[in-house]
């Protein structure tokens, strides 16, 4: 699967946590390097990506086949991990997307309506006569499509993006301001109390996002028309978030 997907003629971009320090020139440095050069691809030599008191190092990577003229790559300090965040600009021809569409019955209440009259003047003679379940299923499934084909039929139209959801505030921003401030004291300094004061400016950040997110999905919840929807909406973006990040 892997060299598949390596041996593809489209652009391709590695990003992650490789744990191989490309600012030392190594064995396992080396090697990578040569694996790489196999499948025409490029590990771009970041800056550190992780620091401490004691070491520097660059042990988060960017891959690609493309050019050097076509991607851009810096590193920044976000103050959700001990490792810098990896930004990627890729330059290439503005490429106009085609709108999202999205297939679906509408149901309104002239369509609904309709619909109630169209069963109601069926024969339903036939489906209780039937003794196989299956076969009467099969037949009552028939019936309702053909209505609903007629009274609700689907219709083509754009899908609506979905905006995007912030979840930080000025005070959140305050307190990232101050645990990376911290941060860079105790990158200075190295000293026991610097360290234990950038643990606890890194837990009132997470819990103060944590509340932040706890309070946007109960807004969310509270102003939908449909809570139970609204619910689940929200469960199964949670569900999708912990298993992407389990299988990272």
């Amino acid at each position: 699967m892997i060299n598949d997907g390596l041996t593809s003629e489209k652009p391709i971009v590695i990003v992650g946590d490789i744990n191989v320090d490309i600012l030392k020139e190594n064995n396992d440095s080396k090697k990578i390097t040569e694996l790489l050069a196999c499948y025409n691809i490029t590990r771009h030599k970041l800056p550190a990506t992780r620091t401490t008191p004691t070491s520097s190092t660059s042990i988060d990577w960017v891959c690609t086949n493309l050019q050097q003229n076509e991607i851009i790559t810096k590193v920044v300090q976000t103050g959700l991990s001990d490792h810098t965040a990896q930004i990627i600009t890729l330059i290439s021809q503005n490429i106009s997307k085609p709108t999202p569409k999205e297939k679906k019955r509408v149901f309104s209440e002239q369509s609904v309506h309709q619909l109630k009259l169209l069963l109601s003047n069926e024969d339903w003679t036939e489906i209780q006569t039937i003794h196989n379940v299956d076969a009467a299923y099969d037949s009552f499934c028939n019936i309702l499509q053909y209505s609903l084909d007629i009274a609700c039929p689907h219709v083509t139209s754009n899908k609506n993006r979905k905006p995007t959801k912030y979840v930080w505030n000025e005070e959140s921003k305050l307190l990232r301001k101050i645990y990376i401030e911290a941060n860079e004291q105790y990158l200075r300094s190295g000293l026991p109390e610097d360290k234990a004061e950038v643990a606890r400016m890194k837990k009132d950040y997470d819990l103060k996002l944590k509340k932040l997110r706890k309070d946007q999905n109960a807004a969310f919840i509270d102003q939908a028309d449909n809570k139970s929807k609204a619910l689940w909406q929200v469960i199964n973006q949670e569900r999708k978030e912990k298993n992407g990040k389990l299988t990272e």
